[in-house]
């Protein structure tokens, strides 16, 4: 309500804090439809110790839960692919950590055959924010190269076009996708 009330819009897309729809919280995906969302960015397609469902699809599709396709769209972070192998490289800590040369080349190879999304966290754009006493693994995951999100954003910007994901869902995406039974 808050965020609806400050920019005057519903809000019908939702990401899951880190990643946290797994195999064993799908269920979230049908409360969210039946709270009005049209699109969910919760399932990241590349299994780390932390997140991730192996196997998930690296383009938008309709998750069919428990026999039932859903209308919502589940729209999954940006991945690379060379062969079967997959790499994160548009958001978060992904971002942060390849150079901007690397990012343009990637996103330019992904735009070849889909439209790729590039996602951060507010966050990441303070540098000098209060480092927290985390253990070594968190410490890192938050904090490395946070003072190149700035530019490397600004780099992105000049080189390619972006749009809402909202206007994506709405223009090219919904209804007609794929579905994914998890």
């Amino acid at each position: 309500n808050v965020l609806e009330d400050i920019i005057g819009k519903e809000v019908k897309l939702y990401r899951a804090p880190s990643w946290s729809i797994s195999r064993n919280t799908l269920w979230a995906l049908q409360v969210l439809e039946e709270e009005g969302f049209i699109c969910d960015s919760s399932i990241h397609p590349y299994k780390t110790p932390l997140y991730g469902i192996n196997g998930a699809p690296i383009v938008p599709y309709h998750p069919v839960i428990e026999g039932n396709r859903l209308n919502l769209v589940e729209f999954p972070p940006t991945m690379v692919t060379f062969g079967r192998f997959r790499l994160p490289f548009a958001g978060g800590f992904y971002l942060r950590t390849f150079p901007k040369w690397l990012l343009a080349r990637l996103m330019v190879r992904v735009n070849k055959r889909r439209q790729g999304m590039v996602y951060i966290h507010p966050w990441e754009l303070d540098a000098e924010q209060p480092r927290l006493k985390v253990p070594m693994t968190l410490r890192l995951v938050h904090y490395f190269n946070i003072g190149t999100t700035k530019g490397k954003l600004e780099e992105l910007f000049r080189n390619f076009c972006f749009i809402p994901l909202g206007e994506v869902i709405k223009n090219e995406y919904y209804p007609s996708l794929p579905v994914f039974n998890n």
